[in-house]
């Protein structure tokens, strides 16, 4: 879920009856609880050598380079802001969160990061 849509979602709180601070203050708590009871399930770095050697094989089956035990790939998810913030911006010259991704040869996730500076 990007912070994006997060924050569309959140102006529709009025249909509810409820403030859009308060609908994302509950979107964020049940983010933490899909996080919490979940993540670890879905993205998890393999343990054991011969996970990581199914990998490597794999990734030269896939993309054709040698010892590699996945791939890495990050990008800027833009947030709005309000017109007269005046903060943080990221190097493309607007605010936004940096998401980093690790995937094996089988698009499956080992490792998510996402940060964002203020």
């Amino acid at each position: 879920m990007s912070a994006l849509s997060v924050y569309d979602d959140c102006t529709k709180a009025v249909v509810f009856g409820i403030s859009k601070t308060m609908a994302k203050t509950y979107t964020f708590q049940v983010c933490q609880v899909l996080c919490q009871c979940y993540l670890a399930d879905v993205v998890a770095m393999p343990t054991p050598q011969a996970a990581w050697e199914t990998i490597r094989g794999g990734s030269e089956d896939v993309a054709g380079v040698p010892n590699a035990y996945g791939a890495i790939d990050g990008t800027l998810i833009p947030i709005k802001r309000f017109r007269d913030y005046d903060g943080w911006n990221c190097r493309k010259g607007f605010p936004a969160f940096n998401m980093q991704a690790v995937v094996d040869d089988n698009m499956r996730f080992m490792f998510v990061l996402d940060s964002f500076w203020e």
